[in-house]
């Protein structure tokens, strides 16, 4: 202290300058960064699917979506399209939405459906309120607000697999779905993504439903009747689990959205979309598959189909229309699937 003291005052104050300059700027880089929805600070490794508003009367921006820096560059390599061209609409809709809570009601009803005599309980949990059941090994849980329902049968027996055909397991399934309405009206079965199990629930994927002994059966929901789109993993809103015996083991369940407001916009023709593509717009959302890890970059990319269905951006609750396209990209002379979405329309 002594030395502060004989310090010259020019001296002193500079000193303080820049310690004063140097925690502002610590301040600054911690708190006001950009954040991602959880609050922490955004990275170049997260894909921000077009957080976009409906503010009345203005116009809709343009779609923006980030992509990580290892996909920026010739990401896709030499890109060829086999689509034959199809149909699609010249006009889609932009909504606001948000998960439809399940009313109380409602949940005892369902438990009544699936068998369950007791009644239920609600405690408070991170997501809000849940409505739960457990009776003679059956677990049912409705977490009210956020519009999720989980089912655990704890009845199901391991005996050896009876063998019931593919048709018949995914009817049993989907019967099953049924016993949830109003939760689950209006999902769809999406047979061609069936996954195949080994265990009782997803402990093992199997390539052939020969191998399997469980089967995890998908359920998807549709907006205009177009498929309503996930950003990674399965586009399901719910899922049945079910062993080769045809019972039940698990159940999840997300309620349809509630569209709150909605703006209509103008759709890419395909040539535009194909000509975004080329230019390097779009996700990827896979390449490879789950064992397949740093892969690289592709050579070439040939897209052999395309889809037009809506995604959810969850941290602007909007709902938007999309292009799908699917194919294969080559490497090293291998083949591996790969699934990149691009935003169908401009902002208007």
């Amino acid at each position: 202290m002594e030395k502060l003291k004989t310090l010259n005052p020019k001296i002193l104050a500079i000193v303080l300058i820049f310690f004063v300059t140097f925690v502002l700027i610590l301040f600054l880089s911690l708190f006001i960064g950009p954040k991602n929805k959880n609050g922490g600070q955004v990275t170049l490794n997260t894909p921000t699917p077009a957080p976009i508003q409906i503010p009345e009367d203005e116009l809709i921006p343009t779609p923006i979506i980030q992509n990580p820096v290892s996909a920026l560059t010739n990401r896709l390599g030499l890109v060829s399209f086999s689509v034959i061209n199809i149909t699609l609409p010249k006009k889609m809709n932009v909504y606001g939405g948000s998960p439809t809570p399940i009313e109380k009601s409602t949940g005892t009803n369902i438990a009544q459906k699936l068998g369950i005599t007791t009644q239920g309980k609600i405690t408070s949990t991170t997501n809000g309120d849940a409505l739960s059941f457990q009776d003679k090994g059956k677990n049912l849980i409705f977490y009210l607000s956020a519009g999720n329902t989980q089912f655990f049968n704890g009845n199901a027996t391991t005996d050896k697999t009876t063998g019931q055909s593919l048709d018949i397991l995914s009817n049993t399934a989907r019967g099953f779905m049924n016993l949830f309405s109003p939760i689950s009206d209006g999902l769809v079965l999406d047979n061609k993504n069936i996954a195949f199990m080994v265990g009782g629930g997803d402990v093992e994927s199997v390539p052939t439903f020969e191998e399997a002994t469980t089967l995890d059966v998908p359920f998807i929901a549709t907006i205009d009747s177009y498929p309503l789109y996930s950003q990674f993993g399965s586009n399901a809103q719910g899922h049945v689990w079910i062993d080769k015996n045809g019972q039940v083991l698990r159940v999840t369940l997300n309620t349809k959205q509630t569209l709150t407001a909605s703006k209509t916009v103008e759709i890419f023709t395909l040539e535009q979309a194909k000509k975004q593509i080329i230019n390097g717009s779009g996700t990827i959302v896979k390449y490879g598959g789950d064992e397949d890890v740093n892969l690289p970059t592709p050579t070439s990319t040939l897209f052999t189909g395309v889809n037009v269905g809506y995604i959810k951006d969850d941290t602007s609750k909007i709902i938007y229309p999309i292009f799908v396209f699917e194919g294969v990209a080559t490497t090293n002379n291998s083949t591996y699937p790969i699934v990149v979405y691009l935003p169908a329309y401009i902002g208007n």
